[in-house]
């Protein structure tokens, strides 16, 4: 179909220049800049924090210069689909060169339509398929250039984009208002968790110090233990190797916490040749509580 019809498809490589504007290695060591690596972008296109080096000590990939309206698609680890538009760059603004730098040319390609042209499923589908390697899955320049994109006429080109923008927008405040609510719903359950473990049901209850600083003041009618005193006992789990074998023995790992609860998966790991005494000190029973030890970060428990 022609251009001046609906629309037709042609290679990004006709549509944009990619990958011609990098710093010259005889740069100043003194250069200061500021630097985007892949892992500062995430799958929404966000850019975390930028660092900042001087050239001497910045990474031998931070070479790619950014004009304003360029878009930078990650070209290893596709699958992070790590895209992103350049707005209003400071000068010193350097990418890496595990990003093609697309730079839409005038009068055919409106920057905000590349945006979201980029984005598309499709071409997002095409770019893993002509990806190469497994772990670090990656795609060279020319075969990303060689992909083809749905154009328009340039007026429906900013036309799509504001639509686009305006939707998506509406539709990232209701994101954030959603996760929002469900942050003050969390906080609010561990307060109320907190409320009743340590002061009970009694709104009026009459209170006393606890004598541990993290806990304050409990009803004056309670009494305050070591966990060690009121249990039957506190076990470590079983360390040892992956779980494997068909014995009916169930492994719990951490991997199966989810918050407050334990997934359950079809198939569950079991583990064999674990000592009788481990099979009787570490076999689960009713109410008892897991609490998980390490990885960091945030804790969980389920019972």
């Amino acid at each position: 179909m022609s251009a001046a019809g609906k629309g037709f498809t042609t290679r990004l490589k006709y549509l944009s220049t990619i990958n011609d504007d990098v710093l010259d290695e005889n740069t100043s060591a003194d250069f200061e800049m500021q630097y985007i690596d892949i892992g500062n972008v995430d799958s929404s296109g966000r850019i975390n924090v930028l660092a900042s080096y001087r050239f001497e000590d910045a990474p031998s990939r931070a070479r790619r210069r950014v004009r304003d309206g360029d878009i930078i698609i990650s070209t290893v680890r596709t699958y992070l689909q790590a895209i992103t538009q350049i707005n209003d760059p400071s000068e010193n603004l350097i990418v890496s060169t595990g990003f093609a730098v697309v730079r839409p040319l005038r009068g055919k390609f409106d920057a905000n339509y590349c945006r979201f042209a980029l984005r598309e499923p499709s071409f997002l589908a095409e770019v893993e398929k002509r990806s190469v390697g497994v772990s670090y899955p990656a795609i060279n320049a020319s075969d990303l250039a060689d992909i083809p994109i749905c154009i328009h006429p340039l007026e429906k080109q900013r036309a799509i984009a504001d639509y686009l923008d305006r939707e998506t927008g509406r539709m990232d405040a209701l994101v954030a208002a959603k996760a929002r609510l469900l942050e003050l719903l969390a906080e609010k359950r561990q307060a109320l968790i907190a409320r009743a473990v340590t002061r009970g049901l009694d709104p009026d209850v009459c209170l006393k110090p606890s004598g541990v600083e993290w806990l304050g003041e409990v009803p004056v009618h309670w009494q305050v233990e070591r966990l060690k005193w009121t249990t039957t006992g506190i076990r470590n789990g079983i360390w040892g190797d992956e779980p494997n074998g068909n014995d009916d023995l169930i492994c719990v790992r951490v991997a199966d916490f989810d918050r407050d609860r334990l997934k359950v998966i079809d198939n569950p790991p079991t583990m064999r040749d674990i000592e009788k005494k481990h099979r009787e000190d570490r076999m689960l029973r009713k109410s008892d509580l897991l609490i998980e030890k390490s990885g960091g970060g945030e804790k969980q428990l389920v019972g």
